[in-house]
C-alpha cells in the first residue's frame, strides 16, 4: 500500500496515471487500488481534472498565438518579398561574399532569367576583374563592420559580358552581433548618369568662359580649364580662401549670393571686374540648389537646399574696345553733325526773323499769290528750324548715351527737392500739354526729404517721361506725383494713353527700343530718352520701372537718393545757420598778426568762417582740400588750423599725420570741425580740439582764443 501511496504522490503526471488506471479498470486486483478515502480521491480527482482543463487551455491558445504568428510572419515574409521584387533597383543579403538572397531587380539588372542563377553564387560574377574584385571587397567589408555605410561607383559586369556604371552601397545586416557577417547591398545602374556627366563635364572644360562652382563653405569644389587659365591658378591655388584668391569687387559678388538665398526666385548678379594685363571681364555669379521639387517642401527645406554658388567669368576686354571705339566714333560724328546744324539754325533763324521783320511788311498782300507764297516760305522757315531743333535734340541723346557708357559724364552733385525738379520739368513741357490740350496734375507730398544727386540730369528724366506720356496720351491727364520711399524719393509719371504690352514692358528703357514700331504712327525720335534716363537713376542707386495695361495707360516710377543726413547733413546745415545768424563778435586787435588756415571742402562753410574769423580780427585764408592745405603750410607759417575730416584725396586725419609728425609743423594747433564723431581718432593722432559741426559758433571761437592764448583744454 506503502508502494501505491507513493506512486500517487509522485506528482500530477503519476496521479494522472493512476486515475487513468481507475477509469479504463486496468487494474487486475483490488490490491493494486489505493486506499486512499473517497473525499481525499475526489478531491484529487477534482483538483487534477482543473488542472488538466487548465493545461489544454492553455496548449490551445499557444497554438492559436502560435498560428497568428505563423501567418504575421508569412505575410511579411509576402510583404518584404513582393517590396524586394518590386523595387527599381538591385538588392542582395551576402554572406561571405556569397548571394544568400536577390530579388528580381538583381537579377535583371545583371541580365540573369531568375534571381536563382544568382542565390548561393560568389559576388564575382558581378565585377569586370579579380583586382576590383579585390580592391572594392577590402576596403568595403571593412567599412560594413565598422557599422557604417559603405558607397562606390564601379564598372560592373553582367552575364552577357557587357559593362555598365554601377552605383554599389552596402550596410551590415547585423550590427549588434560581434560577427557581422550578413550584410544587405543595393546595386543601381547609373551609366546614363555617367554619359550625360561625361558630356556636361566636356562642354564645361571646352568653355571659353572661366566657370567654378563655390560651396557651401566657401571654398571651390569644382572648375574647368578656362578658369585656371583665365586668373593664373594651378590647383595648389584652388584650396586658398576666396579673400586671397580674388579682389574686393568678385568676393563682394558671391556674397550678395550668400546673403540672398531666396531659392522661390533666382538671383543672378553680375559685375565687371578687372584682371591682369588690363584685362576686363563680366562676372555672373547665381546660387545652386538640390532638386526638391518633387520630395520636399520649398519652404521648409529652402536652406538645406541651397548648394553654393555657380560663377561664370567672360574676358569682355574686345567687347569693351569696340564699344569705345563706337563711343568716339558716335562721339566724333555727332559733334561734326553739330557743327553745321548749328550753322544751319543760325542761319534760318536770322532769315526768318528778317522776313517776318522786314521782307513780309514789305509785300503787296493784297496779291492773293504773293500773300500765299510768303505764308509758304514762313511756315518753311518754322519747319526747317523746328526739325532742326529737333535734330539738335536727338543728337544730343546720342551724345549722351555715348558719354555715359564711356564713363565721361560729369555728375554736379548738389542737394534740391523733388519740387523743384518737378516744377521745373512740367514748367519745360507745359507747351507740349497746350499742343495736345492735356491737363497736368501734380501730386507732390509735404516735407520731402531732400534729393542728393545731380539736378540738371534728374529734371532731364522727369523732362523725358513728361514728354513721353504726352506722347502716347490724345486725351485726359498726366498725373505726377513724388512721395518717400525708404531711402529714396519715389517720382511717377502716369499718363492715359495707348499702354504697353507685357512682351515690350521690359525693354522700354533699352537703348533705340520704341514702343508701337508700325508702318503708321511710328513714334518720333532714337528711341535713347528712356535709356538715358535709366543710366542716371541707376548711377545713383536707384531704379527706374513702369506699370501698364494695353489701352488704358502707363505708369513710369523712378527713385532719386536721399540726403543723406545721418553722416551729419543736419549739423552742416545748422551750423552754417548758426554762422549766418550769430551776432559778430567784438573786434580784437590783439588777433591781427594770427593766421588761421581753414580747410573744408564746403565752399559755404570756409567763406562764412573765414568772414566770422577776419570781423575777430584774425588773418583767415582758404583750402579746399587736403593737398592744396599741405602746399600752402609749406610756404607760409600759420597759427592755427581748422579742419575738415570727410574731403576729396587726403582726408582731414591724413592731413594731420603729416603735420603732428613733422617737426617744422608739430606745434600748430589743430581744431578738428567735422561731421565724423571720433575724437578718439582724433586726439590719437594729436589734433588739440575736436568739435562736430553743430556746435555753436561761439564755442569755436572760444577754442581758437584759447589755443591761440595758450589755454590747454581739449574738447
Amino acid at each position: 500500500m506503502e508502494n501505491n501511496k507513493n506512486s500517487i504522490e509522485k506528482g500530477s503526471a503519476g496521479i494522472s496515471a493512476y486515475i487513468k488506471k481507475i477509469l479504463n479498470h486496468e487494474f487486475e486486483s483490488l490490491s493494486e487500488i489505493s486506499d486512499l478515502a473517497n473525499s481525499e480521491l475526489a478531491e484529487s480527482i477534482i483538483s487534477l481534472a482543473a488542472e488538466y482543463r487548465n493545461s489544454l487551455i492553455r496548449t490551445e491558445d499557444y497554438v492559436r498565438s502560435l498560428a497568428e504568428s505563423e501567418n504575421k510572419v508569412s505575410r511579411a515574409q509576402k510583404i518584404y518579398r513582393a517590396m524586394l521584387n518590386n523595387s527599381s533597383v538591385g538588392i542582395t543579403l551576402v554572406r561571405e561574399r556569397h548571394f544568400i538572397l536577390v530579388n528580381k531587380k538583381m537579377a535583371e539588372l545583371f541580365g540573369y532569367d531568375s534571381p536563382d542563377e544568382l542565390t548561393g553564387k560568389l559576388s564575382r560574377i558581378c565585377y569586370r576583374s579579380d583586382r576590383d574584385f579585390q580592391e572594392i571587397g577590402k576596403n568595403a567589408y571593412s567599412t560594413v563592420r565598422a557599422d557604417m555605410e559603405y558607397k562606390v561607383e564601379y564598372i560592373a559586369k553582367r552575364k552577357d559580358g557587357s559593362e555598365f556604371w554601377c552605383l554599389l552601397s552596402g550596410k551590415s545586416a547585423n550590427p549588434d552581433e560581434a560577427d557581422n557577417a550578413d550584410s544587405v547591398w543595393i546595386f543601381q545602374d547609373i551609366d546614363e548618369r555617367k554619359r550625360q556627366e561625361s558630356q556636361s563635364s566636356v562642354i564645361v572644360s571646352s568653355l571659353a568662359d572661366a566657370l567654378f562652382v563655390v560651396n557651401i563653405y566657401k571654398k571651390i569644389s569644382s572648375y574647368n580649364f578656362a578658369f585656371l587659365s583665365m586668373f593664373g591658378f594651378n590647383e595648389k591655388n584652388i584650396g586658398d580662401d576666396l579673400p586671397r584668391l580674388f579682389d574686393k569687387k568678385m568676393n563682394a559678388l558671391i556674397d550678395k549670393v550668400f546673403l540672398d538665398r531666396d531659392i522661390n526666385k533666382k538671383n543672378i548678379y553680375t559685375d565687371e571686374i578687372s584682371l591682369g594685363e588690363n584685362r576686363i571681364c563680366k562676372a555672373t555669379a547665381t546660387s545652386m540648389y538640390l532638386d526638391i521639387e518633387n520630395s520636399l517642401s520649398k519652404d521648409d527645406y529652402a536652406a538645406d537646399a541651397f548648394m553654393g554658388v555657380v560663377i561664370t567669368v567672360r574676358d569682355i576686354t574686345k567687347e569693351k574696345e569696340v564699344d569705345m571705339m563706337k563711343t568716339d566714333f558716335i562721339s566724333t560724328v555727332s559733334h561734326e553733325l553739330r557743327t553745321p546744324l548749328t550753322s544751319i539754325l543760325g542761319f534760318a533763324n536770322i532769315i526768318s526773323k528778317k522776313f517776318k521783320d522786314v521782307i513780309y511788311p514789305m509785300l503787296v498782300l493784297e496779291d492773293k499769290k504773293t500773300k500765299k507764297t510768303a505764308d509758304q516760305i514762313e511756315s518753311n522757315l518754322d519747319i526747317i528750324i523746328s526739325e532742326g531743333q529737333r535734330l539738335t535734340s536727338l543728337i544730343n541723346d546720342v551724345l549722351d548715351i555715348a558719354k555715359m557708357e564711356a564713363g565721361k559724364i560729369e555728375w554736379k552733385d548738389e542737394c534740391f527737392t523733388a519740387r523743384y525738379v518737378v516744377e521745373h520739368a512740367v514748367s519745360a513741357t507745359s507747351y507740349l500739354f497746350s499742343e495736345k490740350g492735356l491737363d497736368i496734375i501734380t501730386d507732390i507730398e509735404d516735407d520731402l526729404p531732400e534729393i542728393f544727386a545731380d539736378k540738371d540730369r534728374f529734371i532731364q528724366v522727369v523732362i523725358n517721361l513728361l514728354s513721353n506720356a504726352v506722347k502716347f496720351t490724345d486725351k485726359g491727364n498726366v498725373i505726377i506725383r513724388a512721395k518717400s520711399d525708404k531711402n529714396f524719393v519715389l517720382i511717377s509719371v502716369s499718363d492715359k494713353g495707348i499702354g504697353i504690352s507685357k512682351d515690350n514692358l521690359n525693354k522700354v528703357c533699352e537703348k533705340f527700343k520704341q514702343v508701337g514700331d508700325t508702318l503708321t504712327d511710328k513714334p518720333k525720335g532714337t528711341g535713347l530718352g528712356l535709356s538715358i534716363c535709366k543710366q542716371i537713376v541707376e548711377h545713383y542707386g536707384g531704379k527706374i520701372w513702369a506699370e501698364s495695361k494695353e489701352g488704358k495707360g502707363s505708369t513710369f516710377y523712378f527713385t532719386a537718393p536721399r540726403y543723406a543726413e545721418k553722416v551729419g547733413a543736419a549739423h552742416i546745415k545748422d551750423f552754417i545757420t548758426q554762422l549766418k545768424n550769430s551776432p559778430s563778435p567784438k573786434l580784437n586787435k590783439g588777433n591781427s598778426y594770427k593766421n588761421i588756415l581753414i580747410v573744408d571742402d564746403d565752399g559755404a562753410i570756409r567763406g562764412l568762417l573765414k568772414q566770422e574769423l577776419e570781423y575777430a580780427g584774425y588773418i583767415a585764408e582758404e583750402a579746399a582740400e587736403g593737398l592744396e592745405a599741405l602746399n600752402k603750410i609749406k610756404r607760409k607759417k600759420y597759427d592755427l588750423i581748422i579742419l575738415d575730416v570727410m574731403m576729396p584725396g587726403l582726408n582731414g586725419f591724413d592731413v594731420a599725420k603729416v603735420l603732428k609728425n613733422n617737426p617744422d609743423t608739430i606745434d600748430i594747433p589743430i581744431i578738428i570741425l567735422s561731421v565724423v564723431e571720433d575724437k578718439q581718432a582724433g586726439f590719437k593722432i594729436g589734433v588739440d580740439r575736436y568739435l562736430v559741426k553743430g556746435v555753436e559758433y561761439r564755442k569755436l571761437l572760444d577754442e581758437v582764443d584759447g589755443l591761440l592764448n595758450g589755454r590747454e583744454t581739449k574738447v
